[in-house]
């Protein structure tokens, strides 16, 4: 005899894919199945009733991609908050009020004092490990899910999250002030190789590698 999900059941399998979806910015049914060893009609059960709910959505297709085969397996990502604000629009406004009454050599200056604004009362340790796990706590703290590895080159800087995901296509230069923030966080010249997609396609995150 079969049993509906326990309520106990419901949050802990819903919360896990919240979670996980937070840690992965995408998801399929097959994907966590095969991670947490639950049959995909279970997962499908949890992904249907957060989708209901607002919580979650469907992954556009990629249009340049071919389609695939058959019926495509459905991935799933974070929804937007669902209750409005008026935040993107507002830091939109203020960027073109900072940036475009400049002269454009005047506005590099100006994205350097405002990350340096940003880092506000920042104080960075003297060694360079321990600088960089400070930094990275640091921004994770405000909304980027960071992290850095060692490379060749030098260190390398992740960002798997934009704050600013909504009116970047507006304002790239917030591309140029995450540099700025990151050179005053870590104290060394950077230069951006990666750009995230926000849409949850790759590439999964901005990369800044050591000048």
């Amino acid at each position: 005899m079969s049993h509906a999900p326990t309520a106990v059941g419901k949050s802990s399998t819903r919360e896990r894919i919240m979670a996980y979806l937070q840690e992965n910015r995408t998801a399929s049914a097959q994907a966590l199945s095969r991670a947490w060893g639950l049959t995909r009609a279970d997962i499908r059960y949890h992904l249907n009733a957060l989708h209901s709910e607002g919580l979650i959505e469907q992954v556009p297709r990629d249009p340049s991609r071919p389609a695939p085969r058959g019926r495509p397996e459905q991935v799933y990502r974070l929804a937007a908050r669902s209750l409005p604000d008026n935040f993107p629009a507002l830091c939109a406004a203020l960027l073109d009020a900072l940036l475009c009454p400049l002269p454009f050599e005047d506005r590099e200056p100006a994205l350097r004092a405002l990350a340096a604004r940003l880092a506000g009362s920042f104080a960075s340790v003297p060694h360079l490990t321990p600088r960089l796990n400070q930094s990275v706590e640091y921004l994770t703290q405000h909304g980027y899910r960071a992290r850095w590895e060692a490379h060749a080159g030098g260190p390398r800087i992740l960002l798997r999250s934009c704050p600013y995901a909504e009116i970047l296509p507006s304002h790239p230069e917030l591309c140029l002030l995450d540099r700025f923030l990151l050179e005053h966080l870590v104290r060394f010249p950077l230069r951006q190789t990666a750009r995230i997609n926000p849409a949850g396609g790759k590439p999964a995150a901005c990369i800044f590698a050591s000048e």
